[in-house]
Parts: structure tokens; sequence; C-alpha cells
């Protein structure tokens, strides 16, 4: 004989892929949000960047490209890029360095 077993009505979280993320993200379904990224599987949504985060976010941006380019770097600087790290998290770092990958 085999018991039932309870059924959750309580809301459960959905754990989302980094392929999903994207497909979503493709449909539009974050385009009214400034910010979406997706964190250990968890979509997280920020809207608002204050003033003060933006102008330091902006003279950052500034100050590492002139010493990047100060050094001869072959790095490149990308402002909030949505960067996919392993399966399950495309974060929206504030900045990123990266190498230049070929043919891109």
């Amino acid at each position: 004989m085999s018991a039932a077993l309870p059924i959750s009505t309580s809301p459960q979280p959905a754990r989302l892929t980094a392929r999903d993320f994207w497909v979503l993200a493709d449909a539009g379904a974050f385009s009214d949000f400034v910010k979406a990224e997706l964190i250990e599987g968890e979509l997280r949504v920020v809207n608002a960047v204050h003033s003060r985060h933006a102008r330091v976010h902006a003279m950052l941006t500034v100050e590492i490209g002139i010493a990047l380019k100060a050094m001869a770097s072959p790095l490149i600087l990308l402002a909030t890029p949505s960067v996919e790290l392993g399966v399950d998290s495309v974060p929206e770092p504030d900045l990123a360095l990266v190498r230049r990958v070929a043919g891109k």
C-alpha cells in the first residue's frame, strides 16, 4: 500500500539556469526593470540607481580606463555588463575587467 504525500500549498521558489535567464531576458521579461540578475539560481531585480552611486561609478570608470590605457593593458573595461558565471549565475557588476576574446 502506498501512502499519499502531503501537498504543499505555500509558494516554492523556482531555480533558474543561466539559459533560462537569457531566454526570459530575450523575450522581454525584464524590460520593465533597470537591472535583473541571476545569482545562484535566484532572480534578483534592482530598480533604483541613486545619484551618489552613479557619480562614483562614473568616476571609477574614467579613472580605471585612464590607468588601463597608461599601462597599455590588454584588458577591456566594461560598465554594467551581464556576465555569465557558471550554470546558474548571471550577475551584472558595476564594472568588469575582461580579456579581449578573439573575433569579438
